[in-house]
């Protein structure tokens, strides 16, 4: 049922996409490059769409039903004739057919036919991953539990854009937090797909479909494409915002710019770590304009910028003015204010960029040189040094840089600018995701011009007889490095119990998430008006179906706030229920084991409270559930 509500959805992207690109105008070198472009530019409105559904508290099933019913109905003869005619759309799309002529396309096309199933395998089970439990999905549960935008003050991160959030609200209004997995993963062959076209391009068919391969094989990619996160998504749309730019000044039509334009905009509607992408959307268009287009023009191209930037980002800034005074939230407390009315504060803030400037292996220049080497053999998951793998692909294709061909140089600007502003910032490797979309780019171009016939004026190609025996062992051994990486943590998840009908959704979850049994008993057996407050429970919001308090990043804020307010049972009883809190759900070893972030005076005066003021639900693995009593015991 997901797969067919996948297919559906997708196709209506592209009729709401292509009724656009169509009126603009922009032409279009094959079905390929229409279905990339015009199903980007569909899922874009339809998100904004939804957003206005939002606003008006519209959001329920019938809804959302009912708006993907009109976008059939409003084109029903267009995708009549395209369901007519999709055979002959299928024969024609450049990464349907196996390829065959070289031994190593074949073995690229079966290597990205397997990761692709691998990855649909692991989006047709329920959500593991923190950040979406957090708020990928968790917000978007809210919003659809009360019809629309609601304040959310617990957690931060639901003042952020929320672009694709929006089309996993869509998913889960019409099916379940799978189909809303399978819509980020397919956002993600979007990308492939784009990856694949581009180089085919701007260099040379020979290794186009290595370019996804090479870039869908990097394990921590790999990982969250299936996992409704939004990383790749956001890389997505400042891919295509490159793309769109290329094609604008090759083909000098004006609705690639705009294209440019909201693709880069919605990078930064997705991730706001994008925002980088705003001055060099500016850069392209002042560098395009000042060789090929009148003052007058390049100035038109710079307000056409600032009037869609507004007309995009300003829903957002609107939610967070009317809920906190402070249009930019969680941002700029300082200049705007707002922390009386959302659950952060400055000191909270800057505790946050010290921690970030933590994260990885060092700022200094020698430590950006050595970047191939850490990222590659001491990067570890779940760690401050760097929380990821990038595999060894990479690392064994270094060389390939030394002749990237001068039709790279855009590309290559862009990987040193989005690598910089990474190493400066954020050192995670999946922040990593549009900085690889060029690098894989620039390492495949170079490795094609190295590799090919040598020919007059180009002595620097390697030899065939190199080429046959040495550059494939590597690039082989790279690829089955990759991939057993990948299996290795596919069969550590094994989704196909599941998928199967073997394994039920809460055995999965319970095998994943050793909290979730607390989780179970919350849902299951507390009243409605119930309100837990989470202590180091990771704010797995998704996962509760009560209401909740908990506080972004530092879990315990809330709790040793009130501790530090006053440390009496009946002072503690008095500041929960003035916070309508009714449970308390914590992680015995962030709270009382040894790695607690209590002091010892905090935890005897919990531990007191607890015990004569509180009443035990339940414990399992370290994981304990309370609730509060106004009576003495």
């Amino acid at each position: 049922m997901d797969l067919a509500l996948l297919f559906l959805i997708f196709l209506a992207f592209f009729l709401v996409g292509d009724k656009v690109c169509r009126s603009w105008p922009l032409s279009f070198s094959g079905p390929t490059e229409a279905f990339v472009f015009c199903s980007s530019l569909g899922l874009i409105i339809v998100s904004f769409l939804i957003l206005l559904l939002a606003f008006l508290h519209w959001i329920t099933p019938a809804t959302l039903w009912i708006l993907l019913g009109s976008i059939y109905l409003c084109f029903m003869k267009r995708w009549t004739g395209f369901l007519k005619n999709f055979p002959d759309w299928w024969n024609s799309l450049a990464i349907r057919s196996i390829p065959k002529g070289d031994w190593f396309e074949r073995l690229n096309f079966w290597i990205l036919a397997i990761l692709v199933l691998l990855a649909f395998t692991l989006a047709m089970t329920p959500p593991i991953m923190t950040d979406a439990l957090v708020y990928h999905l968790a917000v978007p549960k809210t919003f659809l539990e009360n019809h629309g935008l609601v304040n959310l003050p617990n957690n931060i991160h639901s003042y952020f854009p929320q672009l694709f959030e929006m089309i996993f609200l869509f998913c889960l209004g019409l099916g379940t937090d799978s189909l809303a997995k399978l819509c980020g993963l397919g956002m993600v062959l979007i990308l492939l797909s784009a990856l694949a076209l581009y180089f085919k391009q701007t260099f040379s068919s020979r290794y186009a479909i290595f370019v996804p391969v090479l870039y869908f094989s990097t394990p921590t990619f790999f990982s969250i494409s299936s996992s409704a996160y939004v990383d790749i998504q956001a890389a997505s749309f400042i891919f295509l915002s490159f793309f769109s730019w290329d094609l604008w000044i090759k083909r000098k039509q004006e609705g690639w710019l705009l294209l440019m334009i909201v693709f880069a905009l919605s990078a930064v509607s997705t991730k706001l770590s994008s925002a980088i992408v705003l001055p060099l959307v500016l850069l392209g268009i002042a560098w395009k304009d000042k060789k090929h287009s009148p003052p007058h023009r390049a100035l038109r191209h710079i307000l056409l910028l600032a009037l869609i930037t507004l007309l995009l980002l300003s829903p957002w800034w609107a939610r967070n003015w009317y809920y906190t005074g402070n249009p930019f939230a969680p941002f700029l407390i300082q200049f705007f204010g707002g922390e009386d009315r959302f659950n952060w504060d400055l000191g909270r803030s800057l505790m946050l960029m010290k921690f970030f400037r933590l994260v990885g292996m060092g700022k200094e220049f020698t430590d950006f040189l050595l970047l191939p080497i850490n990222l590659t053999f001491f990067a570890e998951k779940n760690s401050i040094q760097f929380d990821g793998h990038i595999g060894i692909l990479y690392f064994l294709l270094l060389p390939a840089l030394l002749r990237i061909p001068r039709q790279a140089f855009p590309a290559g600007i862009l990987f040193l600018i989005f690598i910089l502003f990474w190493f400066v910032h954020f050192q995670y490797v999946r922040f990593l995701a549009p900085s690889f979309t060029f690098l894989a780019i620039l390492t495949v171009a170079g490795l094609e011009r190295w590799t090919r016939e040598p020919v007059s004026g180009d002595p620097g190609s390697i030899p065939q007889s190199v080429w046959k025996k040495w550059v494939p062992v590597g690039v082989v051994t790279g690829l089955i490095f990759n991939l057993g990486g990948i299996i290795k943590e596919w069969d550590q998840i094994r989704p196909l119990p599941y998928i199967a009908g073997i394994e039920s959704r809460d055995r999965f979850l319970t095998r994943h998430i050793p909290s979730y049994p607390l989780f179970q008993t919350v849902n299951r057996e507390l009243n409605e008006d119930a309100v837990v407050l989470f202590v180091y429970m990771r704010n797995l919001g998704y996962l509760s179906d009560r209401k909740f308090i908990s506080d972004t990043f530092f879990e315990a804020h809330t709790l040793q706030t009130i501790l530090k307010t006053d440390s009496t049972p009946k002072g503690i009883a008095r500041q929960l229920e003035s916070a309508g809190i009714t449970h308390l759900l914590f992680d015995h070893n962030f709270v009382f084991g040894k790695n607690s972030a209590f002091s010892m005076k905090e935890r005897e005066r919990l531990k007191l409270f607890l015990d004569i003021r509180a009443r035990q639900l339940r414990a399992e693995k370290g994981y304990y559930l309370y609730q509060v009593s106004q009576k003495i015991r």
